[in-house]
C-alpha cells in the first residue's frame, strides 16, 4: 500500500507524452526525411528539463540503436503543462540511402 506521501508526489508529478506524426520518406532530392512530433506536458506541475535530444532511426531490431547522432532538442528548462503541446521535428539519420521501391 502506498503511503500518503507517495500518493501526493504521484498526484503532483509532471508527465510528458510524445505523439509521433507520419514518417516522411519521400524520395525527392533534398527532401526532409523524418517525422514531426508533439510533446505534451500534463499534470498539476511543470516539468523541469535537464537534458533533451532526439534520435530517429529505422531498424528491425528490438534493441534501440546507439549509432545515430544525438540531435539537441531545444526545450525551455521549465516545460509548462499545455493542452496544445509543442511541435518539433526529428530528422532521420542513416548510413544508408532512403529509397522507395516501385509498387
Amino acid at each position: 500500500m502506498k503511503s500518503s506521501v507517495e500518493v501526493q508526489i504521484a498526484k503532483e508529478r509532471a508527465r510528458i507524452r510524445l505523439e509521433l506524426g507520419k514518417l516522411n520518406l519521400e524520395a525527392e532530392p533534398l527532401a526532409f526525411h523524418g517525422t514531426e512530433y508533439i510533446l505534451f506536458c500534463y499534470g498539476a506541475t511543470p516539468a523541469f528539463i535537464e537534458e533533451s535530444w532526439t534520435n530517429l532511426e529505422i531498424t528491425d531490431s528490438e534493441k534501440a540503436p546507439d549509432s545515430s547522432p544525438h540531435v539537441p532538442m531545444p526545450l525551455d528548462k521549465v516545460f509548462l503543462p499545455s493542452p496544445g503541446g509543442i511541435k518539433k521535428n526529428a530528422i532521420l539519420f542513416s548510413g544508408q540511402k532512403v529509397s522507395l521501391s516501385d509498387q
